[in-house]
């Protein structure tokens, strides 16, 4: 599973790095917008496979809509849990 740095450019961060994810260094680097590059990917290879297979339509849609669900709930809890320590 993929976990998303979530970037807060901010002496709490230098201060305190243990608050923080330290995942793949690609992850690191790309930080929220890989999560969307991810999505897209998803997306795309998803509604490629479905038209190859002949089925996009019916089942596609419903398919994906778990998978952003998944998705968004995996970027929500990772900003939760990055967020400082007050």
């Amino acid at each position: 599973m993929i976990f998303i740095k979530n970037y807060y450019p901010t002496k709490n961060m230098q201060d305190n790095p243990e608050n923080y994810f330290n995942p793949s260094p690609l992850t690191n680097k790309i930080g929220c917008y890989g999560c969307l590059i991810y999505i897209v990917l998803f997306f795309i290879s998803g509604w490629f496979v479905s038209v190859v297979m002949g089925w996009a339509t019916m089942w596609v849609i419903p398919f994906m809509g778990v998978f952003v669900l998944i998705w968004i709930g995996i970027l929500i809890w990772s900003i939760q849990k990055n967020k400082p320590k007050k």
